[in-house]
């Protein structure tokens, strides 16, 4: 099963522009690489949405979880509706489930 599309939480946007920026400051348009690897994992996502591992369950969802490869990053995703709904582009090194507050916020 596939899913139609995919919505990020305003603050699952801020995460990206925030990771970009400072792998910009690190190396000029290595933000970019970032931002295709993201779209890449996204592809894969909305091709099988349940393909990757269940985390847990929040707020009634099952929250699954894409380990980037390349980039220290996890896409934090639910689907509902035929729609993945990106909670959280969560640094590996951040304290883990930061994101639940979100649930809260209709995405």
């Amino acid at each position: 099963m596939s899913a139609a599309g995919y919505r990020l939480h305003p603050d699952a946007t801020k995460e990206l522009d925030a990771a970009g920026e400072w792998y910009d400051a690190q190396l000029l348009g290595l933000s970019l690489e970032l931002f295709d690897a993201v779209e890449e994992a996204i592809a894969l996502i909305l091709e099988r949405p349940a393909a990757w591992p269940r985390d847990n369950v929040v707020a009634g969802r099952d929250i699954h979880r894409f380990v980037m490869r390349r980039f220290p990053f996890s896409i934090v995703y639910y689907v509902v509706d035929d729609l993945v709904r990106i909670v959280a582009i969560a640094h590996a090194k951040r304290r883990p489930g930061y994101w639940r507050l979100r649930m809260r916020d209709a995405i």
